[in-house]
């Protein structure tokens, strides 16, 4: 789905401060996206965020930014269920906000084999075959 132009230039909130919002904090980044700071209810002590990124609050937060002057992106990560996620996602975009999507530049796809709805985030994918990672 293509976004409007206004989606490449308004500033970004992100929607939580764990280790899922670090990776697309760095993709923002990337990107050269404006970021006005991260939402997430824990203590921001508490977050894989807090040394990177300015805390704002918890999710009321946002309603301090108008729906049509900024853009979120949804980095409330998930091990099992996606439901706080989803309910995230529905509850801003029921108050009108619209969420960015984002594309890492080390992924890749036959783009037109796709059709990306909005919010989506194309992020790479490292296959491991067996191994052991650390000690």
């Amino acid at each position: 789905m293509n976004e409007p132009n206004r989606s490449e230039r308004a500033p970004v909130l992100l929607l939580g401060g764990g280790g899922h919002a670090l990776v697309l904090w760095e993709v923002l980044a990337m990107g050269k996206r404006e970021v006005c700071g991260f939402v997430d209810p824990a203590p921001p002590e508490q977050l894989a965020l807090f040394r990177h990124g300015r805390w704002l609050g918890g999710d009321a937060a946002v309603l301090g930014f108008e729906a049509a002057a900024v853009e979120l992106v949804n980095g409330v990560g998930s091990v099992d269920s996606t439901a706080v996620r989803r309910n995230v996602f529905e509850r801003f975009a029921g108050r009108g906000y619209r969420f960015a999507g984002l594309t890492h530049p080390g992924a890749w796809s036959a783009a037109w084999t796709w059709r990306w709805g909005r919010g989506c985030k194309f992020l790479p994918v490292r296959w491991w075959a067996g191994g052991k990672i650390g000690r």
